[in-house]
């Protein structure tokens, strides 16, 4: 990349790091003021975020690897016509989505046993955000990272600062508004971010949006979302309320890993969608070492000396978790390397890799539905789990790289 990209992505891979320690800060404050049942409210609302992110993330990757690859062939010109023909469709799915979340609020809210006022607070970013996303999408293929760092950053500053000012009028019930208030945040400034165009739009050129390439991204994305929130709305389901705010703190800890370690997958769609072939193993190599470092930091310091930071982290009431963590981070660390190889892939449009982990998503899900007397069956299933999706994409990606198995490209 040029020096300015450069310069571009370090700023980006710093403001991610800030992003994360900025999320816990949010997550570690709230699990320290709020109480078990409350926590678990939380996070049953950023599980609902975590879930409408397959299609949010799907959208961003997509928006991601069109643009870098329009940008780096035909000018930033070309990648702002192929943005307005894509959000005026957005704006369209936006609305029937809301409406059709207005109608299973009622539900929702019967099935997880919470007011209805819960899930219908959440309409407001069913509404916005994926025209954020298609945003942030666009300036990231578009090497635009001080902008989407910017994006980022306010966000989530803005969810903290949202969370205290609820604790501290004392409506920390209602904590999980904030989480809506950021969103709205995000959307304004990303529609600040986008550059003017320096000519006339010509609105009336057509783009193929990679309809392929979004449809391997959100099965990618239900894969990620079934191993880091599928397992807490079934917690919430089928445990006791203070065993499921338990299950919560511990999920939260896996997400502080898989994010941690997954740091250096933010470079890798646009890199790989814009490099040659000759690069392309270089890129994997790096980018699947840089995960392994980090993941490796990440499972010693919240997994093996958990009992020492954790309590110091999110206070005593870490301890009734302490005897599930080693295994319930090995468990989320063999998912995230195995994310690692499927993005590489997904973004050479491999679409093979992804189906095999929506494939072991849902095994997991299916041995949750059996095994879920406690919080040390979870575990086990999602732990076994891992292992298995690690060697079946670790072992398509040897064979492929010694020509041993063809990989079809593309979804029928």
């Amino acid at each position: 990349m040029k020096k300015q990209h450069l310069s571009g992505a370090s700023i980006f891979l710093a403001s991610s790091i800030g992003v994360n320690f900025l999320g816990f800060a949010f997550n570690a404050y709230l699990g320290r003021a709020l109480s078990f049942e409350d926590f678990a409210l939380i996070t049953l609302f950023n599980s609902f975020s975590y879930l409408l992110s397959v299609l949010q993330n799907a959208l961003a990757v997509t928006m991601n690897h069109r643009t870098s690859s329009l940008v780096g062939h035909y000018g930033l010109h070309s990648g702002l016509e192929f943005l307005y023909a894509t959000r005026r469709r957005i704006i369209m799915l936006s609305v029937v989505l809301t409406m059709g979340w207005l109608a299973l609020s009622p539900v929702v809210a019967s099935f997880f046993h919470v007011a209805v006022v819960l899930p219908l607070l959440f309409t407001p970013i069913i509404l916005v955000s994926f025209v954020q996303y298609a945003n942030g999408g666009f300036l990231q293929g578009a090497f635009h990272f001080k902008q989407v760092s910017t994006m980022n950053v306010l966000e989530a500053l803005s969810k903290l600062v949202f969370a205290w000012i609820l604790l501290q009028g004392h409506a920390g019930s209602f904590a999980y508004i904030s989480i809506p208030l950021s969103v709205a945040v995000s959307f304004v400034i990303s529609m600040m971010l986008i550059p003017k165009p320096t000519e006339h739009l010509d609105h009336t050129k057509t783009y193929a949006f990679p309809r392929k390439f979004f449809t391997g991204s959100v099965i990618a994305g239900l894969a990620s979302m079934a191993y880091l929130t599928f397992d807490v709305m079934l917690a919430k389901h089928f445990l006791m309320p203070r065993e499921a705010g338990q299950y919560a703190l511990l999920s939260l800890i896996g997400k502080m890993i898989y994010f941690f370690a997954l740091l250096p997958n933010l470079f890798t769609v646009a890199i790989v969608s814009r490099s040659g072939k000759s690069t392309q193993n270089k890129t994997f190599l790096l980018v699947f070492g840089a995960t392994s470092v980090l993941l490796l930091c990440a499972f010693v310091g919240l997994g093996l000396f958990g009992s020492l930071i954790l309590p110091i982290l999110f206070g005593a009431k870490t301890v009734s978790i302490l005897p599930y963590l080693i295994p319930y981070a090995g468990a989320i660390s063999l998912f995230a390397l195995s994310s690692c190889i499927t993005t590489f892939h997904l973004a050479l449009q491999e679409y093979a890799y992804p189906i095999t982990s929506i494939i072991m998503a849902c095994g997991m899900c299916i041995g949750l539905l059996f095994f879920h007397a406690d919080i040390g069956q979870f575990i086990h299933v999602i732990l076994y789990t891992g292992m298995v999706s690690l060697v079946l994409s670790g072992g398509l990606h040897v064979l492929e790289s010694n020509h041993l198995l063809a990989i079809r490209k593309g979804l029928r």
